[in-house]
């Protein structure tokens, strides 16, 4: 994958070759999200990676099969401003929308869950 500027020029690349995580086997789709997030579609590996500015690998997800989730020949990828991923397949004609959890909303979420989970104080009366 190769990073360049608005004028065309180049700055970086990344990736090569292979079939483990952050590899590629034949990457087909490549979409950038609003945090700048490169997402790509990897069509023998049935996946999508997502990787940071830097070309650090984030996560991926997919494996070969029918059911949600899973892909065959996954060959585009798109985010849109609400986060939500969407991944075609050439072989099942499918669209598949998965929805991608910012690290701000995760954090938001870790500290209701923290919040809510924290009980009654040792010094308040518990009430059934």
């Amino acid at each position: 994958i190769q990073i360049l500027d608005a004028d065309g020029n180049f700055l970086s690349m990344f990736g090569r070759g292979g079939d483990g995580p952050g590899f590629f086997g034949r990457p087909k789709g490549l979409a950038v999200d609003r945090d700048g997030h490169i997402w790509v579609a990897d069509t023998s590996m049935d996946r999508v990676q997502v990787f940071d500015r830097k070309g650090q690998l984030a996560g991926y997800f997919g494996v070969h099969g029918t059911l949600p989730g899973q892909f065959v020949l996954p060959t585009g990828v798109a985010v849109d401003s609400q986060n939500r991923v969407m991944v075609t397949e050439q072989f099942k004609g499918r669209l598949q929308i998965f929805r991608y959890i910012t690290d701000a909303e995760a954090a938001a979420e870790k500290a209701q869950k923290s919040a809510s989970n924290a009980g009654p104080s040792p010094s308040a009366e518990a009430k059934p």
